[in-house]
């Protein structure tokens, strides 16, 4: 009996630990992943699609990869180009990439545009073959997807404020000729243009050598993007503008509890909230008494309740966790889908992942929520349209386009991603995350023009703090004069104080920075300010942006360093240093000129402890981390050492280190 007893306690035991290995094992779910931290798992999965699966000689950005081998399309999106700029500055953002990587992507891809991309008046063809950059097909000038492309643009040119890539963005924005795009007869722009007659796709008005489209922007979906950018050109913004804004058809319904929505028809789907809402920010702004990002809210909301009202046994995808209707794969080809309040809805138990994952921004709980399960549930699930197991909807770029348990042929998983699906989540996530995207594109005097011209108000502060201009280091002090709370009147609530080592001119270079801690708090606004820069950081150039009590930032300051006429090595930090509790020991060093640089770490006797050979350096600030061991990767003894800089195999500097144990 004793035995048996003995027996079944092992066996409890063994499926205990079997259980608990599952459950532990972060590849197959989420057991001690924060929110944070499972939502920069899904936006790292969507940045390696753009940038991974990117033409670099050309920087085109396929439409679709399969998510198991990364393959992409040979016809590339200029849409997926514009949400790819946005993600490179992100990732870059992130420390997922490099500035020089970053920039030098982005330039490229700029020039393309600039120089080679197919188009007229200023738009260019939806699909460009991804290798030679020609036309795709028989695809059409897309003014929507333009307006995609150049949004990407003008956020990259802000983001590297100051360099070619804003020059050459600018100039790609002023080039669209949005009145060439309009029927002389109406005061909205057409969704295209084509060379050829094509009376099924509507381009049948005769017009400058081709057809322009019949269709037009004229009711709210994702055009209003397109409204935003045309009329706030400075160059050739559509006739009669804003009548383009002011005129389109607004139907508004209800479903459920959520009331008086202004939606899209046909279908309704989420992405037509989402799209303009990705870079434009309207959290605390109307426009005849409707906020925008409140509509989009409660349009998500009524999505989703929809879903979980349908699910049946027909339906058997749909849950209060499960739930998306927009347009995506199916596994009938690429279809719209929708929810009320529109009456023309279409669905058929295909849920989009980017459906949640771009509604991040306006439903934070319901959306992770949505993710996580779809992520945890179906993430190894084997699907009958590929019963090889090698389609999944978790795979290389992250979620999969779509999926749907019941269909024709049972159940069914895209193997394919789509660029701007994936892009909608990226952005969407860090909207919601840091606000990032919303707060460098909102700089641009082009966009906020435009809303107010549209006739946009603000409901609360959007007012940021002043922008610092007169930041200067003074010997071994920072000093400026405290900008306000609104402009320059009253007092902001925080400081971001940033260094590196170089002038901090744009906010590529901000992202590269570090962060002072426990910065001053403001003063009121005309106050002169100072902070006593640490030794640590001498030859660092320095910049700062003010935070209101809504969170809204000011532009970023003048960039300043602090001088120093020969080549310096600087106390290392922390001083004294335990390697057992500190880990590292950073060892700066300051250059006036370019050179070769090489470290020696010596004992007090002479004996040769550690060499480092940093190679050619730039002029500036560098650093090096020291995990406290020998050239024989032992940890050091207690006690005091020589620590030398050696610039073109001359010795410069030296500063004494204090180790303990």
């Amino acid at each position: 009996m004793c035995e048996k007893v003995i027996k079944f306690e092992f066996l409890l035991l063994v499926i205990f630990l079997y259980f608990l290995f599952l459950i532990l094992d972060s590849d197959n779910s989420l057991f001690g992943m924060s929110d944070d931290e499972f939502l920069d798992m899904v936006q790292r999965k969507c940045f390696d699609y753009f940038w991974n699966t990117a033409n670099p000689d050309n920087g085109l950005i396929p439409n679709k990869a399969n998510n198991s081998s990364g393959t992409g399309s040979s016809d590339a999106s200029i849409a997926a180009v514009g949400f790819g700029l946005t993600a490179i500055c992100i990732g870059h953002s992130k420390g997922w990439i490099s500035y020089s990587e970053a920039y030098n992507r982005i330039l490229t891809t700029l020039n393309f545009f600039k120089n080679s991309a197919p188009g007229i008046s200023g738009f260019y063809y939806h699909y460009l073959d991804i290798d030679t950059g020609e036309r795709y097909n028989n695809c059409e000038v897309s003014t929507i997807d333009t307006a995609l492309f150049l949004t990407g643009a003008l956020f990259a040119g802000q983001y590297f404020k100051g360099t070619q890539i804003e020059t050459i963005a600018d100039e790609l924005y002023q080039r669209a000729n949005w009145q060439w795009m309009q029927n002389t007869s109406s005061d909205f722009i057409s969704m295209g243009w084509k060379p050829e007659e094509d009376n099924g796709g509507g381009f049948t008005i005769t017009w400058n050598g081709g057809y322009l489209c019949i269709y037009e922007w004229n009711y709210y979906n994702e055009g209003m993007l397109l409204d935003v950018l045309a009329i706030g050109s400075p160059t050739y913004p559509p006739n009669n503008s804003p009548n383009c804004w002011i005129n389109m058809g607004r139907p508004t319904g209800s479903y459920g509890a959520y009331n008086n929505i202004i939606y899209c028809t046909p279908n309704n789907p989420l992405f037509i909230h989402q799209y303009p809402q990705l870079w434009v920010d309207l959290r605390r702004r109307e426009y005849n008494s409707v906020n925008y990002y409140t509509n989009s809210i409660k349009a998500t909301l009524a999505n989703r309740q929809f879903c979980i009202d349908q699910k049946s046994s027909t339906n058997k995808t749909y849950s209060s966790n499960c739930w998306g209707l927009t347009a995506c794969d199916s596994a009938s080809g690429y279809k719209v889908y929708g929810a009320p309040p529109c009456s023309d809805t279409n669905h058929d138990g295909t849920v989009a992942p980017t459906a949640a994952g771009g509604s991040v921004m306006f439903t934070p709980k319901e959306s992770i929520a949505c993710l996580k399960y779809i992520y945890n549930t179906y993430k190894d699930k084997v699907w009958d349209n590929d019963l090889s197991g090698h389609t999944k909807l978790w795979g290389k770029y992250g979620f999969a386009d779509a999926f749907n348990l019941n269909t024709k042929i049972g159940s069914w998983c895209d193997p394919y991603v789509l660029g701007i699906d994936q892009g909608a989540i990226l952005i969407s996530i860090e909207n919601y995350m840091t606000g990032m995207v919303w707060d460098i594109f909102m700089l641009i005097p082009y966009i906020e023009d435009a809303l107010k011209e549209m006739g946009f108000i603000d409901t609360d502060d959007n007012t940021r703090p002043g922008q610092i201009t007169d930041l200067k280091a003074d010997g071994t002090t920072l000093k400026w004069t405290a900008p306000g709370d609104d402009g320059y009147s009253g007092r902001a609530t925080k400081y971001i104080i940033k260094y590196l080592n170089r002038p901090i001119n744009s906010f590529a270079d901000w992202y590269d920075a570090d962060t002072i801690e426990d910065p001053p708090a403001p003063s009121s606004a005309g106050t002169k300010e100072e902070f006593e820069i640490p030794n640590s950081l001498k030859g660092c150039y320095f910049a700062i942006r003010a935070i209101d009590d809504k969170g809204n930032k000011s532009p970023l300051s003048n960039s300043t360093g602090s001088p120093l006429s020969s080549h310096k090595l600087f106390q290392n930090y922390p001083n004294p240093f335990n390697p057992d509790e500190n880990k590292s020991s950073v060892l700066p060093y300051f250059l006036t000129q370019e050179g070769n640089v090489k470290l020696y770490l010596y004992t007090l006797n002479g004996k040769l402890i550690k060499e480092w050979d940093e190679g050619s350096k730039t002029s500036g600030r560098h650093q090096i981390e020291w995990d406290g061991k020998n050239k024989n990767n032992e940890i050091v003894s207690p006690g005091i050492y020589v620590l030398i800089l050696e610039i073109n195999n001359e010795v410069v500097d030296e500063k004494k280190i204090v180790v303990i144990r």
